[in-house]
């Protein structure tokens, strides 16, 4: 588990460059920090927690990749009509 944590950490810090990749990555790790924490005997309440607080950052720097690509997409689009 620590090695998804760690994983969703290197994520986060590299998406601040390449925001599909790293948000890709970091949202991968939690999933399955998230899956295998659920299946220890740990505190579910703890573990969702945990992965909420860093599963939101990842979802918005997929956002945002998203929302640049689709920005860039539409302006090329202009620029090749007439």
């Amino acid at each position: 588990m620590t090695i998804f944590l760690f994983l969703t950490f290197v994520g986060l810090n590299m998406a601040w460059k390449w925001e599909g990749a790293g948000g890709a990555l970091a949202l991968g790790s939690i999933i399955v920090f998230t899956i295998l924490g659920l299946q220890s005997e740990g505190k579910p309440g703890g573990t969702i927690m945990v992965c909420a607080m860093y599963a939101l950052p990842a979802l918005l720097f997929l956002f945002c990749w998203w929302q640049t690509r689709r920005h860039s997409h539409l302006e090329s689009r202009k620029t090749i009509a007439p």
